[in-house]
């Protein structure tokens, strides 16, 4: 997950967003109860923002 935030604060269009979408789906994956979604959702959301 580091890595793909990684990828969205480099250069969020990289390869169609790859960076972006791949998080996504890996945190319905995992499920919104699971600490590691918790934290990435809130650093993704800095990166964006």
């Amino acid at each position: 997950m580091a890595q793909l935030l990684a990828i969205v604060e480099a250069d969020r269009a990289f390869q169609d967003e790859v960076g972006r979408t791949t998080l996504v789906e890996l945190f319905q994956m995992l499920g919104g109860a699971n600490p590691l979604v918790r934290e990435y959702r809130r650093k993704l959301a800095r990166a964006l923002n």
